[in-house]
Formats: C-alpha cells, sequence, structure tokens
C-alpha cells in the first residue's frame, strides 16, 4: 500500500486535497502556457513535416484544461467526504 492510505481519515483528506491542488495547479499551467507556445510557434514550418509547428503543441491544451477539471472533480468529491480512503484500499 501506499504509505498515504496508512493515514486515519482526516490527514489522507488533507493530503488528498494538497495533492489534488498541485495537480490542478500542473493543469493550468500546462494549459496557459500552451496557449503561447503555439502562438509562437505559428508562423514556423516543421523541418520534418509541411505543417506548422503549432500543431505539435495544440494537445497540451486539452491535455491542460482536462487535468485541471479532472483534479478539480475529485478534489470536490473528497471535500464533500464521498472519498472514502479505506473503501478504495480494499479494491
Amino acid at each position: 500500500g501506499v504509505f498515504q492510505d496508512l493515514l486515519p481519515r482526516t490527514p489522507w483528506r488533507a493530503t488528498e486535497a494538497v495533492i489534488l491542488l498541485a495537480v490542478a495547479l500542473l493543469g493550468g499551467v500546462l494549459a496557459f502556457y500552451s496557449v503561447h507556445l503555439i502562438r509562437t510557434n505559428a508562423d514556423i514550418e516543421s523541418l520534418s513535416l509541411p505543417i506548422s509547428a503549432a500543431w505539435l503543441y495544440v494537445p497540451l491544451l486539452p491535455a491542460g484544461v482536462v487535468t485541471l477539471l479532472q483534479a478539480l472533480a475529485d478534489l470536490r468529491r473528497v471535500l464533500q467526504g464521498r472519498s472514502d480512503p479505506h473503501a478504495e484500499a480494499a479494491v
């Protein structure tokens, strides 16, 4: 098992909330900076492909947004008490 799963319920929820906030922040930063990468590379053509280099960075935007939204949804579940660490560990 993971160390976090050995914690009592309240410390487990606090730890889980901090982790999910960090993941949400990571997703937000990824989405935010992907827009800059796309705009910066919009006028640069890729050497190996006949497309704009910006298309190489487009997948970062939805990946960041989805990561942010999933982390916030999981955080909501944890804060509402709908996440039981001991039930999940048994699965």
